[in-house]
């Protein structure tokens, strides 16, 4: 309960790798991480590419867009 909340508060972290690797940690847990998504939102717009496409990412391990078919699917 307190690990997202910690995670989200460092994507406006002074160093990107700092960025970069919450944003990657926020993705690996999936919906259970839902409260993430408006500061993952706002981090796909960070000036590091790198942390801007773990942000993009994240979001999509968070909530896939549901138009989108997933490999596993049948």
């Amino acid at each position: 309960d307190v690990v997202v909340p910690a995670l989200v508060k460092s994507l406006d972290h002074p160093q990107p790798w700092v960025r970069t690797t919450a944003a990657e940690a926020l993705g690996k847990f999936g919906a259970t991480a839902r409260q993430a998504v408006p500061a993952l939102g706002k981090a796909q717009h960070d000036p590091d590419g790198m942390a801007a496409s773990a942000a993009a990412n994240a979001l999509r391990e968070i909530a896939p867009n549901p138009t989108t078919k997933r490999k596993d699917a049948n």
